[in-house]
């Protein structure tokens, strides 16, 4: 059955009146809602899959033993999606792609593991998703 929406008085239906999980993905028709029906405010980060992707450049540590950089705004939460060293911060010769399980996130800080790298020298790019 369809129901044509010039059938349906205002404010009939209502979120309030729907069974949770009434409306799923597979009961929407393609291009049903598209972004110009979405209102201002109506999507924000705690409705978003993954949250906001965003990125920061801190300066090199010495990674010979367990170090932490300042990463304003990450917190404990949040998944580092990337770790990134550029060699030679000065003239940036190179990006070396790091391992993320390397890192762990807390209140505005990137603890990094002890490894072998001393990094003084170079630059990280971090990109992290903001999930809290």
């Amino acid at each position: 059955m369809t129901i044509k929406t010039r059938n349906i008085a205002d404010d009939a239906v209502t979120a309030a009146k729907l069974a949770d999980d009434a409306v799923v993905n597979a009961n929407l028709a393609a291009n049903s809602v598209d972004s110009a029906e979405i209102v201002a405010g109506a999507v924000d980060k705690t409705h978003l899959s993954g949250g906001f992707l965003k990125f920061a450049v801190a300066a090199g540590q010495d990674e010979t033993m367990d170090t932490t950089i300042t990463i304003t705004g990450i917190a404990a939460g949040d998944e580092v999606v990337l770790f990134a060293v550029f060699t030679t911060a000065a003239s940036i010769a190179s990006l070396a792609l790091r391992a993320t399980t390397d890192v762990t996130a807390t209140a505005n800080t990137l603890t990094i593991g002890a490894n072998a790298a001393n990094n003084t020298n170079n630059q990280y790019l971090v990109a992290y998703l903001d999930l809290t």
